[in-house]
């Protein structure tokens, strides 16, 4: 079921003034949950950017198990993580909401970045290939690339970050060995971390390397 409009909730920086944000940070949720739920990523990084804003939107679709809660796409039995129509719809959104945000803030996709977590760390991976006007870097915690999806040639893609449990029940992290190869074979190498001891989460030790990494993208891209 289409809920009609995403939600938003926004996480801001220091200053209430949007058009000091030099950077756009939008954090995805996962599968039954929304963006009340993930913007704490927002939050423990908030003072290590001063000039970054973040944005967690809810997915279009309620729940189909939780209807509390949102999902990006419904996960069929067969083909689970196969490209479908809700995946596409949602894109088509959520790419609308996100040219939408930096707009208002006079800025380009270049000065935003996608994090994703699980089912949003799938769809943060889907718009890193597929988006036209490619973001500057995009994170993925316990998430995995999708099934059916063509990286054209010579095309190039945002900086790429993975990370996932050694010890995750819900999204296997050999999905993570296998989204790597995905972009060996498309000769595009991404960074990635297998956490030992972590199941299906993000604990310090991933909001840490995410932060470094995240740093590292926005300060290379202000110096060129």
């Amino acid at each position: 079921m289409l809920k009609g409009e995403v939600k938003i909730k926004i996480s801001r920086t220091n200053s209430t003034n949007k058009s000091k944000t030099k950077h756009l940070v939008f954090i995805l949720h996962g599968y039954g949950a929304d963006g009340d739920d993930i913007i704490g990523i927002g939050d423990q990084w908030n003072n290590l950017f001063p000039e970054v804003e973040f944005i967690a939107p809810t997915a279009p679709y309620i729940c189909d198990s939780n209807q509390d809660g949102y999902q990006w796409f419904k996960i069929p039995i067969v083909d689970k993580y196969k490209i479908n129509n809700e995946i596409k719809t949602s894109a088509i959104e959520l790419n609308d909401f996100i040219d939408n945000e930096l707009d208002i803030r006079n800025l380009t996709s270049s000065d935003m970045s996608i994090v994703g977590f699980s089912q949003g760390g799938m769809m943060a991976l889907y718009l890193a290939v597929t988006r036209i006007q490619k973001p500057l870097s995009v994170i993925s915690f316990s998430g995995l690339m999708l099934q059916g999806i063509y990286i054209e040639e010579n095309v190039k893609l945002p900086s790429i970050l993975m990370i996932h449990g050694d010890e995750d029940l819900v999204v296997s992290p050999e999905y993570m060995a296998s989204s790597i190869n995905y972009f060996k074979n498309a000769n595009i190498n991404i960074e990635s971390h297998l956490i030992q001891g972590l199941g299906h989460g993000i604990d310090r030790t991933c909001i840490s390397i995410g932060a470094s990494f995240l740093n590292a993208r926005i300060n290379t891209s202000k110096d060129s």
